[in-house]
């Protein structure tokens, strides 16, 4: 091969490994900006997750609510069966004081 074959060879070569450098420079640019959104995806998360409830706290709350829950429930009935009782009897004194 002659001289100038050599050069120009060498050059088209040289025109190449310019252009990997510069997709491998454009491509390092991208890998940093989507590691830096991964970064700030994961401190958002962090942040988030530090407000979460432990579960340990929320069973403590949910069984208090229950137990409110259960007592207002059982008073609610309670009160309704004393009204039914109530109304019962009335019922019949006024039929025994009418008759």
């Amino acid at each position: 091969m002659s001289e100038p074959e050599l050069d120009k060879q060498v050059a088209v070569l040289s025109e190449r490994l310019d252009g990997m450098k510069i997709a491998l420079s454009l491509a390092h640019a991208e890998y940093e900006r989507r590691l830096s959104e991964m970064n700030r995806f994961r401190e958002e998360h962090v942040m988030d997750a530090a407000t979460y409830l432990p579960r340990s706290e929320w069973n403590l709350g949910h069984e208090s609510v229950q137990r409110r829950m259960a007592f207002i429930e059982k008073m609610f009935w309670t009160g309704a069966g004393v009204l039914i009782a109530v109304s019962a009897l009335t019922a019949v004194v006024a039929r025994l004081i009418w008759k």
